[in-house]
């Protein structure tokens, strides 16, 4: 099944010749809407219905005039199929002067394409917003991902989820990470090192545990798929146990960097 996102909708409204007036946010120009536009607007309300929760908007205003754009389209949909086609979607001077769809567009114009379900892992031991929005969003993909059996995105994903994650560990006391045994010789760029050189200094100044190195450096060879020539000289394969490993090794290393980086307490 598609992934249906705001901005699909949006390029929906605007592309119906049927809808594309009501992508116009201008109140002087806002069309009526009846039944002769009953397919479009069931069209548009089963790709709202298949837009996932998290994509919904956060502004409280916005959120507002989704939800009354959505119901008053459902209602006039009911409406005409119950063979009443006199009712008319018009404009409306408390919301603004905005027919239903108009509302819809408005309340999707900030919403995002992209962000973590509900049910995604927190990291909340990375204090810059952006950098944990970022990496959220990547581990949501692995999910989708695993959801929908696309073994090499979610196996390839989840490695440079766990690079990324060990790289803000290691980092936020490099000296310390430069001086430990496993240490790779000659770079002084944490950058620059390999991910089974992140792994095993790691593991060796207790960032994080015994078997969660174990299971992160099983996932560390797949990475190397997102180079075919590579994967293709190694004959290496992704498919369901990968994808599990590698999501468990990211998962593993949330997990532990979490307790690692907690506040302590008073």
């Amino acid at each position: 099944m598609a992934r249906i996102v705001p901005s699909t909708i949006r390029q929906f409204i605007q592309d119906e010749p049927a809808l594309a007036n009501c992508a116009d946010q201008d109140p002087k120009k806002q069309p009526q809407l009846g039944h002769l536009q009953a397919f479009e607007l069931s069209a548009l309300l089963h790709l709202l219905d298949a837009m996932p929760e998290e994509l919904m908007p956060t502004d409280p205003d916005r959120y507002m005039d989704l939800v009354l754009g959505m119901n008053a389209i459902k209602h006039a949909v009911e409406v005409w199929r119950s063979g009443d086609q006199k009712t008319i979607l018009k404009p409306l001077k408390r919301w603004g002067g905005l027919n239903a769809v108009a509302l819809v567009m408005k309340g999707l114009s900030a919403a995002p394409d992209e962000a973590p379900a509900l049910t995604t892992k927190g990291l909340p031991f990375i204090p810059d917003a952006a950098d944990r929005t970022a990496l959220q969003n990547d581990i949501a993909g692995v999910e989708r991902a695993i959801q929908t059996g696309e073994w090499k995105a979610a196996t390839v994903l989840a490695g440079s989820i766990i690079e990324a994650l060990l790289l803000w560990a290691l980092s936020q006391d490099a000296k310390s990470a430069l001086g430990a045994a496993a240490a790779p010789k000659g770079k002084n760029d944490l950058g620059r090192w390999d991910l089974a050189d992140l792994i095993r200094v790691a593991g060796e100044l207790k960032v994080i545990g015994n078997e969660t190195a174990k299971q992160a450096d099983l996932a560390r060879d797949y990475r190397n798929l997102i180079h075919p020539a590579v994967a293709v000289r190694r004959k290496m394969v992704a498919d369901r146990p990968t994808a599990f490993g590698a999501f468990a090794g990211m998962d593993l290393i949330a997990g532990d960097l979490g307790k690692h980086f907690a506040p302590s307490k008073p």
